[in-house]
C-alpha cells in the first residue's frame, strides 16, 4: 500500500495540481503530502493513514474521506477504513463541527433502499481550505476503491 500511495502523490497530474494552487495553499499541501509520504507514517491494508483525530491534519483528510466516500460515508465504513471505533469517528464529526466551524450533516436518503441509512455530507469546509485537499482526492478514491476490493473479496468467500 505504501508503494501505490508514494506513486499516487508523485505523478505529473499530482504535482501538476499541486503548481497550480496559490503560493499558500501550495506550501500547505505539500506539507501534508510531505506527511503522508513519511516513511514513519502506519498505513493499513486500504492505504490510510492511522489517524488519531488530534490534528488539524487528521480531521481535514477525515473529511475528505467523508467527501470522497460519498453513499459509503457512515460512522461504520470509517470506523473500518480509519481502523477505529465508530465512536471515534462520530467525536471527530463532533470536532470538525464545533472546533473546525464545518457542515457536516447527517442525510437519510430520500428513497429507502435496503441497508442504506444514510450518509454523512460535507456542506461546509469551515476553517480548512477545500482547494489545498483537492489534490488529495484520487488518493482518497484509491483508499475507497481498496476497501470496496476488499469487502467484495471477503464476501465471496463467505458465500
Amino acid at each position: 500500500m505504501r508503494n501505490e500511495l508514494k506513486r499516487t502523490l508523485n505523478t505529473p497530474q499530482f504535482l501538476e495540481s499541486l503548481e497550480r494552487l496559490p503560493p499558500k495553499q501550495a506550501e500547505a499541501a505539500n506539507k501534508i503530502r510531505n506527511h503522508l509520504l513519511a516513511e514513519s507514517l502506519i498505513i493499513n491494508e486500504y492505504g490510510v493513514p492511522l489517524l488519531k483525530g488530534t490534528s488539524a491534519l487528521d480531521l481535514g483528510l477525515f473529511m475528505l474521506f467523508i467527501e470522497v466516500l460519498d453513499e459509503n460515508a457512515n460512522t461504520a465504513t470509517l470506523a473500518e477504513i480509519f481502523q477505529v471505533g465508530r465512536l471515534s469517528c462520530k467525536n471527530w464529526i463532533g470536532r470538525l463541527r464545533e472546533e473546525c466551524m464545518c457542515h457536516v450533516e447527517w442525510v437519510k436518503p430520500e428513497i429507502k433502499v435496503r441497508g442504506n441509512v444514510g450518509k454523512f455530507v460535507v456542506f461546509n469546509w469551515g476553517i480548512f481550505q477545500r482547494e489545498v485537499y483537492e489534490p488529495f482526492a484520487p488518493y482518497a478514491k484509491i483508499v475507497s476503491d481498496n476497501w470496496k476490493k476488499l469487502n467484495e473479496q471477503d464476501r465471496s468467500e463467505e458465500e
